[in-house]
C-alpha cells in the first residue's frame, strides 16, 4: 500500500476547542493544509501559553485508527464492505484505509472524525514513518489528564422527547402494545422521534445519574416490522454530529442509567440493544431494563456507577461466552454481575437475536 504525507498548520480561524490540559475554550487545533479540516485527536496549542503551555504538534505521518472487523470483503474498486464488531455492514472507502489485515482496517483518523466514529480507546499508529502506538490519553508536565466529557444541553433532550414527532419505532410498538404504555415508556427513557437525520428517527438519550444528558444517540428503524434500517448503510448517527459542528468529547453511560438512582432497591437487567431494553421495559417491570448500546459495551466505566448492585446481563445469542470473559474481569474488581445463559438456550432463536426477539 502506498504511503501519504500530509502537512498540517495551526488553524487561523477565530473558532476554538476545549484544551485537554486546563479545560479551557482555548485550544487552536491543527487543520491539514490541503484539505482546510481539523486533524482528529488532541493535536494543538492552547491559546493560555503562560499559565496551560499545552503544545501538542501533530505525527509526522498520518494518524490511523483500527476497526475491527467480523469480515471484509471487496464490495466495489473504491470500497471494502465490513461486518463491524455489532454484526453492523458497513462500506469504508478505500482511499481512507490505510492498511488491512485480518483482523480489520487502519482507518484514517481523518474520516473518522468526520464520520461520528468514535477513537477514544482505539488502538492508533501513525503510517509513513513507522512512528509506532499513539498514546489516546494527554501528557502535560508528567501528569496524565483525560479530555473531559461533552454534554448536550438539557432543553435538546425535552425538544425531542417532547417534540411530537411520532418515530417509526413508536409506530411499530403501539402495535403491540398499548398506546398510552408506549409513550410513558418513550418519555421514562428520555426518548423521542427525530428528522435530524432521517424522517422519523429515533434518538435514544443517555442520561448519567447525577442528569447530566451524555449522549443522543438516533437509529432508524422500518414502522412496518420495527427492525433497524441497515440498507443501503447502517442508519445511526449522534446528535452530536447534527447542526454546527462544535467540539463535543462523547463519553456515553448505560441506557436508562437515570433510572437507578430513583429506584435504588430493584434489580439491574441489562441488554446489548436500547431497542430491547425499551420492549422489556413494557414487558417486564420488575426492575430497571438498561442497555449498553454494543457488544463490546461491557466496560468498567459503563457500569461504574452500578457497583455494589447485582447487575444481570442478557446478551444477544451467541455473545455469552464473551460477555462472561468480561463479567469475570469486571468481578474480580469488585462487580457483582451475573451473566444470564437465557438467550443463549433458546433453540429457537437465530445467531444475534436477542431476549425482545423471543417476544415482538
Amino acid at each position: 500500500m502506498s504511503n501519504h504525507s500530509f502537512k498540517y498548520t495551526l488553524d487561523k480561524s477565530a473558532k476554538k476547542f476545549v484544551c485537554p490540559a486546563c479545560g479551557k475554550r482555548r485550544l487552536v487545533k491543527y487543520v491539514h493544509t490541503t484539505t482546510g479540516g481539523y486533524l482528529a485527536g488532541v493535536f494543538g496549542r492552547c491559546e493560555r501559553i503562560e499559565s496551560c503551555k499545552y503544545f501538542q504538534t501533530p505525527p509526522s505521518g498520518d494518524v490511523g485508527y483500527f476497526m475491527p472487523c467480523k469480515s471484509i470483503s471487496d464490495h466495489s474498486p473504491k470500497a471494502y464492505r465490513i461486518t463491524n464488531q455489532n454484526f453492523e455492514i458497513q462500506y469504508i472507502p478505500k482511499s481512507q484505509v490505510l492498511e488491512k489485515e485480518a483482523a480489520g482496517l487502519w482507518v484514517k483518523g481523518w474520516y473518522c472524525d468526520t464520520n461520528g466514529i468514535s477513537t477514544a480507546t482505539a488502538q492508533s499508529k501513525v503510517f509513513n514513518d513507522g512512528g509506532g502506538v499513539v498514546n489516546p490519553v494527554v501528557t502535560v508536565s508528567g501528569k496524565t489528564r483525560e479530555v473531559k466529557p461533552s454534554y448536550h444541553a438539557p432543553r435538546l433532550m425535552e425538544g425531542i422527547v417532547n417534540g411530537g414527532i411520532e418515530c417509526n419505532l413508536t409506530k411499530y410498538l403501539k402495535t403491540k402494545f398499548d398506546a398510552g404504555r408506549v409513550r410513558d415508556a418513550m418519555l421514562r427513557y428520555n426518548t423521542g422521534g427525530t428528522n435530524a437525520f432521517w424522517e422519523n428517527a429515533t434518538c435514544f438519550f443517555q442520561v448519567d445519574t447525577s442528569g447530566k444528558v451524555r449522549a443522543g444517540k438516533v437509529i432508524q428503524y422500518s414502522a412496518a416490522t420495527g427492525k433497524r434500517v441497515k440498507e443501503p448503510y447502517p442508519h445511526i448517527n449522534w446528535m452530536h454530529n447534527h447542526g454546527a459542528k462544535t467540539e463535543f468529547n462523547l463519553s456515553q453511560s448505560l441506557y436508562g442509567l437515570h433510572l437507578s438512582e430513583s429506584e435504588p432497591n430493584n434489580p439491574v437487567m441489562c441488554c446489548e440493544s436500547e431497542k430491547s431494553s425499551l420492549v422489556m421495559s413494557l414487558l417486564d417491570n420488575s426492575g430497571i431494563w438498561m442497555a449498553c448500546g454494543s457488544k463490546t459495551g461491557i466496560k468498567a466505566e459503563l457500569f461504574a456507577p452500578l457497583k455494589g448492585r447485582t447487575v444481570i446481563l442478557y446478551p444477544d445469542k451467541g455473545s455469552a461466552a464473551d460477555w462472561k470473559l468480561k463479567a469475570d474481569e469486571l468481578n474480580a474488581k469488585g462487580f457483582k454481575i451475573v451473566v444470564s445463559e437465557f438467550v443463549e438456550n433458546q433453540k429457537q432463536l437465530p445467531h444475534g437475536a436477542d431476549i425482545a426477539d423471543l417476544y415482538i
